[in-house]
Formats: structure tokens, sequence, C-alpha cells
């Protein structure tokens, strides 16, 4: 009978960890939106449980998406970049683009006549998003450029 045993994984380079949430909302005409919200980590450690032949497999993949695996938990150590990426951006006429970024940077709360300003640098906030009725539908963390380590946990 196959065991499963847990690890803790790691990368073996800094800056090759993320973080990657999917919201969802929908526009002043009734076209739904997806966002990519995007986290990049200096370091991250993970605790998995694996069967010992999928340990091999995940140490050789290049880019490692962690929900293909049970996750126990995660530590994320110095997010240094945010970023929003919509989702079939070139399918929005550029007055819905202007709602859908006025959606991720402006908060409804926020009593401004500018609106949003493509000039201007914004900061990704999640109480922005939230206060604009975004939704997240999932969370997905990741290791990429390959260069990944396990360590078995003692129990």
């Amino acid at each position: 009978m196959r065991s499963k045993q847990l690890y803790q994984l790691c990368s073996n380079y800094q800056n090759a960890t993320y973080q990657l949430e999917q919201w969802t909302n929908q526009l002043s005409n009734g076209k739904n939106v997806t966002i990519f919200v995007i986290y990049s980590y200096r370091r991250g450690v993970f605790t998995i449980e694996l069967y010992l032949d999928e340990q091999y497999e995940l140490l050789n993949r290049p880019n490692i998406i962690l929900h293909d695996y049970q996750l126990i938990n995660d530590d994320l150590y110095g997010c240094y970049y945010k970023n929003i990426e919509i989702q079939h951006k070139n399918l929005y006429t550029t007055d819905e683009l202007r709602e859908i970024n006025q959606l991720c940077y402006l908060s409804i709360f926020l009593h401004t006549d500018d609106g949003y300003d493509s000039s201007v640098d914004y900061l990704v906030n999640e109480d922005v998003l939230h206060d604009n009725d975004w939704r997240r539908v999932n969370t997905i963390y990741g290791i990429h450029f390959g260069g990944s380590s396990l360590n078995v946990i003692h129990i």
C-alpha cells in the first residue's frame, strides 16, 4: 500500500515563488471580467504531502503548481512585486478597460471626480478590490525556474 509523507518544499533560487489570485466582477454593462493578482516573493516554504514516486516527478518540473499536490501550509517571505493582469484583455473596449482599472485601483468609497488615470502608478490593494465587489475565486501557489528542494518532515 502506498503511503504519503510530509515534505518541506522550497526553491533553490530567490524570487522564484509566486501567488496568483483569481478575482471576478461584473461591469456596469453586465459583462463579466476576471483579473489575476500576482504576488512575487523572495522566498517561500511549503509543507506538502506526497507519495514517494511524486517527489521525483515534482523535482524535475520547471514550474511547480502546488495545487497539483496536497498543500498543508505555506510560509511566504518578502513580497517584492504585485501586479494585476486582466484575463482576455483584448476582448474589452477602451471604456470597459477604464472601468476595470477603476474597479481595481479606486475604491467606490473614495469620493473623487478624477477617476482612473492611466499615467498614475497605482498600488494593488485588496481592500479596494473588496470595496468594489470583486470576489476571489481561486488562489494558486507556485515555484518557477526549477531547482527546488525537498526535505522530509519527521513527526
